[in-house]
């Protein structure tokens, strides 16, 4: 990822500074504010332990991040051995400001949240074309009303597209028609601060992994619905983005013999259940039109409507087929179930968990369904959380935190 400073962000001083204090950031300081951030409060003595660092190494190395405001002492309780206050070290979660951005066909989504990944302001805008240099213009926008100070430290921008870790161009996105479009450079020239591109479903899980459902697990799964099915995956504490960013394609997994055909011309695979388009397809027969969007599909299933509770209980159970597949080859503690169909899920929750009897190995281990609530905004949460990671380091790719080591 490259620093660009044309205008905007670096121009003032106090934008320079901080602008600064991440470029001359050495890979020891930025893993000791991970974990700060990600497990703190913590006393010197515990952050030293975690680090494998010693008492004089861990001042040396914090003195510059208190200075500069990034770090802050609390005082807490008195300890037990000595009589003093202990003061431990937390991460000022608003000395920096980051935006995320989320791209569809169709929409622009846009928040800024502070370094815990805490949205501080929302944008939404429609995109009337998928033309690269009016939605480049339409991003530069929303960056710009949601930075007016012109502070921000990083953007991150996710869409559903072929990326891996430091990609500056998105190498495929079949939504938008796209193909090998230098986005982050394009962007990055605009509005004059670094850009990181993501995968939308892998950025997603960068913030469940850190901020949100999967915190606390270093081998999770994260499946999406809506327009397509997606699956983020963690294992050992690193995102896996597999060999050239196609990681977690579930999509198309079997079902059911004989079960409807897919747009792909498969038939009873998970996409053919699952996807929104899927199942107003197999609703606007039976209901003349009625059912031509997703949300008029769930309100006549949650009415009642026979043909509509047929047609999400066989929905949830591809849902549970897919969880029992991504658990028997994972093998993880934690499941976390999102996108923006997910609404299905309380419809028939007994479908999920009949499916996931069906499937799963007799000797897979238990874990925990988590059903994650959704809003489009959480799709550009995670793209402002991989704008974090570019800032402090441990993204997908990487170990997110040496804490796994010593609790």
């Amino acid at each position: 990822m490259s620093w660009v400073t044309s205008r905007g962000p670096y121009a003032d001083g106090a934008g320079r500074a901080k602008a600064a204090v991440w470029e001359e950031m050495t890979a020891s300081t930025r893993a000791i504010l991970r974990e700060v951030l990600l497990c703190g409060p913590l006393t010197r003595a515990e952050l030293a332990r975690r680090l494998f660092l010693s008492p004089a190494s861990l001042t040396m190395l914090t003195r510059p991040l208190i200075r500069q405001g990034l770090l802050v002492r609390e005082t807490t309780s008195l300890q037990a051995r000595s009589g003093r206050p202990s003061e431990p070290l937390e991460v000022d979660a608003a000395w920096q400001q980051v935006i995320g951005v989320k791209l569809t066909a169709d929409d622009l989504f846009a928040v800024t949240t502070d370094l815990r990944g805490r949205v501080m302001q929302e944008y939404q805008r429609e995109l009337a074309t998928c033309d690269v240099d009016e939605v480049v213009e339409q991003v530069s926008k929303a960056i710009s009303t949601l930075d007016r100070a012109n502070e921000v430290g990083a953007v991150g921008i996710s869409l559903a597209a072929n990326v891996l870790p430091d990609d500056s161009a998105v190498r495929e996105a079949p939504y938008l028609g796209w193909k090998d479009v230098p986005l982050a450079r394009l962007v990055g020239q605009r509005v004059g601060c670094p850009v990181v591109l993501s995968n939308d479903v892998r950025a997603l899980t960068a913030a469940q992994h850190w901020f949100g459902a999967g915190n606390g697990s270093s081998n999770f799964a994260v499946l999406t619905v809506g327009k397509g099915v997606g699956c983020g995956l963690v294992v050992n504490d690193a995102i896996v983005g597999g060999n050239d960013g196609h990681a977690g394609l579930v999509s198309h997994l079997p079902v059911r013999d004989g079960g409807p055909f897919c747009q792909r011309g498969h038939r009873g695979c998970a996409s053919s259940y699952l996807t929104s388009g899927a199942i107003v397809r197999s609703l606007s027969v039976t209901n003349e039109g009625g059912a031509n969007t997703f949300d008029k599909c769930l309100l006549l299933a949650c009415n009642g409507d026979p043909p509509a509770r047929r047609a999400f209980a066989d929905a949830c159970y591809a849902l549970g087929v897919v969880t029992a597949h991504v658990v028997n080859l994972l093998g993880p503690d934690r499941v976390v179930l999102s996108g923006e169909a997910i609404g299905m899920y309380e419809l028939n929750p007994e479908a999920v968990a009949e499916a996931i009897a069906d499937r799963i190995h007799g000797s897979a281990s238990s874990f925990e369904l988590v059903v994650a609530p959704f809003a489009f905004s959480e799709w550009a949460r995670g793209a402002a959380v991989a704008a974090i990671q570019s800032l402090v380091g441990g993204g997908p790719g990487g170990s997110a935190t040496a804490r796994r080591h010593l609790t």
